[in-house]
């Protein structure tokens, strides 16, 4: 069969759509599990932030007995959807010190972070 001109034949066509279809399945693949793990990775700092922050209330709401700081912090934390639990513990070690523990859970993500930090009694 003789071929008049220079255009493609529509064979040619459906194939180089199917490849560019293939390609494009591909990359939008990509970007969507890189989209994800960057929204992972957001939470997952946010977890520690917050747990960190609540960690500072409680040091500071012991040093300026200004305790309004940690229901605000608990509320907030509850409002981003994330789990709030402080424990505050006698040292075994020295009993002029206490533990505290912050642990921040996140439905999400099913994890926990956990913060904890020694501090003097009464400072």
């Amino acid at each position: 069969m003789k071929r008049h001109g220079g255009g493609f034949t529509l064979l040619e066509i459906l194939v180089a759509l199917a490849v560019t279809a293939l390609l494009t399945a591909g990359i939008a693949g990509i970007l969507s599990g890189a989209s994800t793990a960057g929204l992972k990775s957001d939470r997952v700092s946010q977890a520690v932030q917050l747990a960190h922050n609540t960690i500072q209330a409680v040091v500071l709401s012991d040093i300026d007995s200004s305790p309004e700081r940690l229901p605000k912090i608990m509320r907030n934390a509850a409002a981003d959807g994330f789990n709030l639990e402080i424990r505050r513990v006698p040292d075994e070690l020295n009993p002029l010190f206490e533990r505290v523990t912050v642990a921040v859970f996140s439905p999400e993500l099913d994890r926990t972070f956990t913060v904890e930090r020694l501090i003097r009694k009464g400072s």
